[in-house]
């Protein structure tokens, strides 16, 4: 489980997995982190401490550094499985940079 380590310790040799950022909508994240890797499927969910004040007390809250997006080691197949035929993971996409051009210098939509 990499929950909250570093990307120094991929695989490097593992030439058929790759890394792929996942986005899990209605703050989903760490449900889908937990589904995902409940069948050893590596994946990356880099979390924080953050300070809140909750009814007038300060709290100590762990929570998704980067809110929504799940980083996934795995073969291509196996991430199309999860995304595409999981029921349980309805809520989880492809993140798609929005801001990439293509060939002709258009903007991906």
């Amino acid at each position: 489980m990499l929950k909250g380590k570093s990307v120094r310790y991929v695989h490097k040799n593992d030439d058929c997995k790759e890394w792929l950022i996942l986005r899990a909508i209605y703050g989903r994240a760490n449900k889908a982190y937990d589904l995902i890797t409940k069948d050893k499927t590596e994946a990356y969910l880099p979390m924080r401490y953050r300070h809140k004040i909750i009814k007038g007390k300060k709290k100590r809250i762990l929570e998704p550094l980067i809110p929504n997006i799940i980083f996934v080691y795995a073969e291509r197949t196996l991430i199309e499985t999860l995304v595409k035929d999981t029921p349980e993971l309805y809520f989880l996409n492809y993140y798609y940079n929005h801001f990439e051009k293509g060939p002709d210098g258009k903007i991906f939509h």
